[in-house]
């Protein structure tokens, strides 16, 4: 038993050691392990998937495709894997030997070879790059390698709104207006690129909202709800608002906390206010406070982003609990402490 235990335990994290460089003919990297390790290997033209036996921890894992330029683009670490990806078709050599693992990285013979050797980008390749980035939970090296493509394209339309775009995903909001109005100018032809900007304009509109809902549940439940809330954002990742619920209910029988059923008619009330804020590396928080009949209460949460979705933690305190007509009736609140993970 000990020893099923053993071997289904994941192998420890090694701290490996790597060598990266590049000339006009291709780009090598070196990684070596305290350890004999084992890899699996997936090519395709531009990208090379290295698959590990164990836990892949590098240094600066931001530094390969500095040190393996112009073949190599990007590099994208995983928990046991790594994702080289190229500016143009490759051929990978992949070689492992004991504790060392070495990958052999050159150009297949095609046109765009003189390019990347002059060291100018293609645009679509280096807007792949960034989206790979941002997919691996690396907002900021995503918006960082747009801001090298702008600098270096400074007339080109895609390169300025996919900067703006991811601009706009850490929620700065100014700062992606003017690289849309810039992209628009720069490309006056494109409809999508305006409707990209006018997209972005009515999201960052402050917006209000009214509704009011009837429902009946059986003969004997009926409601009536009004909802009213508004938004909006005064800066940058700064987003504000509030809201204010009121409820009408008659009801034959509702269950008391004693368990006798008694008849109820009247009406409840609920409002509040909060705050958010987005960091540039795709990391929020958000409060609120809150009053309704049972008192105030408040609500603290927050989250970051990643490749696969959202992980997010809230507490809330006193908010009131109006899923069930007693909870209504009852001016009820919930007590809450809770660690979600969205897909």
């Amino acid at each position: 038993m000990a020893a099923a235990a053993a071997m289904a335990r994941p192998a420890p994290a090694d701290v490996v050691a790597s060598r990266a460089e590049a000339d006009a003919t291709g780009a090598w990297l070196t990684l070596t392990w305290p350890r004999p390790v084992t890899c699996r290997s997936t090519e395709r033209p531009r990208e090379l998937l290295l698959e590990f036996d164990r836990p892949l921890v590098l240094g600066d894992i931001d530094a390969l495709p500095r040190q393996m330029h112009p073949w190599v683009r990007t590099a994208v670490q995983g928990y046991d894997t790594l994702l080289l990806g190229t500016a143009q078709d490759c051929r990978f050599d992949v070689t492992a030997t004991g504790t060392t693992l070495r990958v052999r990285v050159r150009p297949l013979p095609t046109a765009g070879m003189e390019t990347a050797v002059a060291g100018s980008p293609d645009i679509d390749a280096e807007v792949r790059v960034a989206r790979d980035l941002f997919e691996s939970g690396r907002l900021g090296p995503a918006i960082r390698s747009l801001e090298r493509l702008r600098a270096a394209h400074p007339s080109d339309a895609q390169a300025a709104a996919a900067l703006a775009y991811y601009e706009s995903l850490r929620g700065r909001w100014r700062r992606a207006d003017g690289l849309y109005r810039e992209a628009v100018r720069l490309d006056p032809t494109d409809a999508e690129l305006r409707q990209d900007w006018r997209d972005l304009h009515a999201e960052r509109a402050p917006q209000a909202g009214l509704s009011l809902v009837r429902d009946t549940d059986g003969d004997d439940i009926e409601s009536l709800r009004a909802h009213a809330d508004a938004r909006w954002m005064p800066g940058d990742g700064v987003e504000a608002g509030g809201w204010a619920d009121a409820i009408r209910l008659d009801a034959d029988a509702l269950q008391t906390d004693d368990g006798r059923d008694e008849p109820f008619h009247g009406e409840r009330q609920w409002a509040g206010v909060f705050v958010r804020y987005t960091t540039e590396r795709a990391r929020w928080v958000r409060a609120e406070g809150f009053a309704s009949g049972a008192g105030a209460g408040g609500h603290v949460s927050a989250g970051r982003w990643d490749n696969l979705g959202e992980t997010s933690f809230l507490a809330d305190y006193r908010r009131p609990y109006w899923e069930v007509s007693e909870g209504i009736a009852g001016d009820a609140t919930r007590d809450r402490l809770a660690l979600r993970r969205s897909l």
